[in-house]
Order: C-alpha cells, then sequence, then structure tokens
C-alpha cells in the first residue's frame, strides 16, 4: 500500500515537473526535403542546450519520380532509435501523401519502447509529393533525433510486357502438354 502511495506522488511531481516546463515551452516547426543517395537519406534535428522544454513538429518532404514508362510503383521505409534519439521523446511519425486538395495520411507510425523508437513504411506507392511528420518533445536541456529513410522505386509492367510475359506462359504450357500426350 505504500508502495503504491509513493509511485502516485512520483508521478504527480513528475506531471507538474512537466506542465511547469510545458508553461515555458517552445514549439519548433521545422521543414526540410530529404535528398536520397542511392535510395538513402537521413534526416532528423538537433535542439540547443538550454533551450528548455521543446515542442516539435517536424516535416521531411521527398518526391517519387514518374519513371519514363509512365508507371511507378515505390516503397518507402523510415526509422529512428534509440541512440538515434537523446533526450527527445516522440508522440507521432506518420507518411503522408501532399495531393492537390486535402492531405492524405498514407500509413500511421508504430511508437516503441515509451515513444523512443519509431517506424513507418509503404509500399505501392505512386508519383508525387509525399512526406514524413515527426512530432514530440525534449522535455530537458538540448536533445537529438536522427533516423534513416530508405526508398525503392519499381517499374510496373507496361501491357507489351504482360501480352509478352503471358504469350511465354503459354507456349510453355503447349510444351508441356506435348509431352504429356506423346508419354501416353
Amino acid at each position: 500500500m505504500k508502495l503504491i502511495k509513493t509511485i502516485k506522488l512520483l508521478l504527480a511531481a513528475a506531471a507538474i515537473s512537466l506542465a511547469a516546463n510545458a508553461a515555458n515551452a517552445t514549439t519548433h516547426y521545422g521543414n526540410s526535403a530529404l535528398t536520397f543517395n542511392g535510395g538513402n537519406a537521413v534526416f532528423g534535428t538537433t535542439f540547443a542546450q538550454g533551450s528548455g522544454f521543446t515542442a516539435f513538429d517536424d516535416i521531411f518532404t521527398f518526391n517519387i519520380p514518374v519513371l519514363s514508362s509512365g508507371s511507378t510503383g515505390a516503397s518507402v521505409i523510415a526509422g529512428f532509435s534509440w541512440p538515434g534519439g537523446w533526450n527527445t521523446l516522440f508522440t507521432f511519425f506518420d507518411l503522408y501523401q501532399a495531393v492537390p486538395g486535402p492531405v492524405t495520411l498514407v500509413q500511421a507510425g508504430t511508437l516503441g519502447f515509451g515513444g523512443l523508437t519509431g517506424a513507418v513504411g509503404a509500399s505501392n506507392l505512386a508519383s508525387g509529393d509525399y512526406y514524413f511528420r515527426v512530432q514530440g518533445f525534449v522535455p530537458g536541456n538540448g536533445g537529438s533525433y536522427s533516423g534513416n529513410a530508405n526508398l525503392v522505386l519499381t517499374p510496373v509492367p507496361e501491357p507489351g510486357e504482360w501480352a509478352l510475359m503471358l504469350s511465354g506462359f503459354g507456349l510453355i504450357a503447349l510444351m508441356v502438354r506435348r509431352r504429356t500426350a506423346k508419354a501416353s
């Protein structure tokens, strides 16, 4: 019983401390374009020492290009983990598509270890503009986070390629049928 009372008092003290820091909070809004080299990109932010309680809402944009065939399929995955986030707690890590009109949530990310790690991924993405949105807070003096994103472009076969592939399967079926007919 005494242990439960002690835990409640510690939680109340922590909540009061966070509320006091939140009253003096600043909000950091970042917007950066990701540059993929060989399909990989690095993202993150560093918060200065002495900044106190800081909430952040960072956006990392990227574009999936249209391939010469006019069709594209793409997969993207991104994540970060402790020690990638020093003195930083995350509340959201999501992937959005920026289309004309309302913004579309493509995939909600998952957070683990009490907001210390995160991952998000999606496949079969069409060409266009996308962004990762990272939200959270830095409860103390300074902090940082960093992560990696991987983008894989996969060409979608054109109708002529499908026709060639299907005719190949037809020829294989014909050969198998002839061999089974000769064997009987």
